[in-house]
């Protein structure tokens, strides 16, 4: 502050005579540099400062309507931003630092020192107090954005739920997460993520009203606070402004960008009472938005409370599964079209749970795979399915194939590799006669870490195969771009090649499509014999599905092997 202007201070003492002694002692300063003004209680000093201007409150302790540090707590409600100078007679050491430690910046006695004192005081003091609320807002706000942080968003919730529950009011709380960001910090480098996220601060706060709260939680998640929703129509509209705004290209040195987000949204009292309810509930609709292909926003429900403790519970028994050996691997044989032989199998994970009885793996790969625990789980699958692959090399056909699944999140562990070629090595088999399964998906990845996995793979020795075609993306780039050696027709148009002509028309063209990739087709989920007659026809290589045989337990798949092949 500039010592050259006047400082306006609000003096608060009911004792005139202890007033007046203030007044004279700064008037012996020449020329004046305040403007001093004078309240005889709390009360009186809370309407001037409604309607005035002032720089630090002089305050006694023992006044009418306010004693001791009560004083300084009815003066903090009424404005937190002043300094705060103690005027007393009391010469207490201990009680001046328990006054400091209430919100005072110092503390002067009454009658000692002179104009000059007290006048330094008020200097330091007000300074003081710019710091202390400097670091406040260093500790309230995200130095990147500069919205609150999750702290004061904390902080923030709290107030304004304690406020909704007193004026009975409905409040929401939309979670919102970036699609796809952590894509564009790996190939585009942080600086340009870290400007993306100041563009998108500034896109939402465009986009709520003047009484909303945003926060950065860290990362590329954001959340907002809506007070006093009428319906939940007005979230939607926000909602959908949101989702308008980010969908934008945004142009960084030079890089056209484009990012979209998903959105949960839960409210109060409708879904929960308390902040830790309502954030995981919004949280969880957030994901139930990426599940539902992101760029959308998703209200919590109840149904989807219950699949958050089912999650919540599949994932704590997850971590103890492999520990207590309930996981075993069920095998699927295929056939050779042509000779109705088995060549091979696809090795399916089932979960013997203690309580719930088998689980497949649709019910708990996804719980794995947000968890982490999918590359323990992977790697012991590529393990049991490698050595029950070479048991039966040596006990049903030296060409036996193995196929196993391989999920996106494995090949984002950076040993996954090595370790593939290193239980290879261990059993002595040949890599080429391994099927390794992907989707589309880990294609669609522009992570080139994860391509980079697919081609050594590839590389090695071992098949690809591509799973599930015709229900993704299909594109034929990825076949131009990838070695691919498997096709495999995903079990949803086998259902209906009999019945529908076009779902025909399309397996015609996958498999002529394939072919003349020189890819080989497999059709799984074949369960008639109308089926297996028209893929037969149509030169598909290899088959598997229920007409041939369930996924089985190696005892009875050994069993099994030996008389089709004996009969075919």
């Amino acid at each position: 502050m500039n010592r050259q202007e006047q400082l306006n201070i609000l003096l608060i003492e009911d004792n005139p005579g202890d007033a007046r002694l203030v007044e004279n002692m700064l008037d012996e300063i020449k020329p004046n540099p305040v403007i001093l003004h004078h309240a005889s209680s709390l009360t009186a000093a809370q309407a001037y400062l409604q309607s005035h201007h002032i720089d630090l409150i002089l305050l006694d302790l023992f006044l009418p309507d306010g004693n001791g540090l009560d004083a300084i707590k009815k003066i903090q409600r009424i404005s937190n931003s002043l300094a705060i100078i103690i005027l007393t007679g009391l010469d207490d050491q201990d009680f001046a630092i328990k006054t400091m430690k209430h919100g005072a910046q110092d503390y002067l006695i009454k009658g000692q020192g002179d104009g000059h004192l007290i006048l330094r005081a008020m200097h330091y003091a007000i300074e003081r107090k710019h710091i202390e609320q400097n670091l406040v807002l260093l500790a309230h706000v995200d130095s990147l954005t500069g919205l609150a942080n999750r702290e004061y968003f904390n902080l923030a919730f709290s107030r304004s739920l304690a406020l909704s529950k007193r004026k009975n009011n409905r409040l929401g709380l939309m979670f919102i997460d970036l699609d796809h960001f952590k894509e564009i910090n790996d190939s585009l480098g942080h600086l340009i993520g870290d400007t993306l996220l100041i563009c998108v601060a500034e896109r939402l706060k465009a986009c709520v009203r003047s009484v909303d709260f945003i926060a950065r939680l860290g990362g590329d998640e954001f959340v907002i606070i809506l007070d006093d929703i009428q319906s939940p129509e007005t979230i939607m509209i926000i909602a959908e402004k949101i989702l308008s705004a980010l969908s934008r290209s945004t142009e960084i040195n030079q890089h056209k960008i484009y990012i979209s987000c998903s959105i949960g949204i839960t409210l109060f009292p409708d879904d929960a009472l308390n902040i830790n309810d309502l954030l995981k509930y919004a949280d969880a609709a957030m994901y139930k938005a990426k599940n539902q292909g992101r760029n959308n926003f998703q209200f919590y429900t109840h149904e989807l409370n219950a699949e958050i403790i089912h999650t919540i519970s599949i994932k704590n028994d997850l971590r103890w599964a492999l520990q207590r050996q309930e996981f075993s691997l069920f095998y699927q044989p295929k056939i050779n079209v042509l000779n109705n032989k088995i060549l091979g199998a696809e090795a399916l994970l089932r979960w013997q749970h203690p309580c719930k009885g088998i689980i497949l793996p649709d019910q708990f790969i996804p719980v794995a795979e947000q968890s982490g625990l999918i590359q323990a789980i992977g790697k012991w699958v590529i393990t049991e399915a490698m050595k029950q692959q070479k048991k039966w090399q040596q006990s049903l056909c030296p060409d036996f194939r193995m196929a196993i699944n391989l999920s996106v999140k494995q090949f984002q562990d950076n040993t996954l590799l090595d370790f593939i070629t290193s239980e290879l090595s261990l059993l002595a088999l040949n890599a080429s006669s391994i099927e390794l399964e992907i989707t589309e998906t880990l294609l669609m990845q522009k992570n080139h870490d994860e391509h980079h996995i697919l081609r050594k793979l590839s590389d090695a020795g071992f098949k690809i195969s591509l799973d599930d075609f015709g229900t993704g993306y299909s594109s034929l780039s990825y076949l131009k771009h990838f070695t691919i050696n498997y096709l495999k027709i995903d079990r949803s148009f086998i259902k209906d090649v009999i019945s529908n002509s076009d779902v025909a028309e399309i397996v015609k063209a996958i498999i002529v499509m394939a072919h003349a990739l020189k890819l080989t087709v497999v059709a799984e989920g074949v369960e008639n014999d109308q089926q297996l007659a028209f893929l037969k026809q149509l030169n598909c290589n290899e088959v598997q599905g229920y007409l041939i045989s369930k996924p089985i337990a190696p005892s009875e798949f050994e069993q099994f092997f030996r008389e089709k092949n004996e009969t075919s």
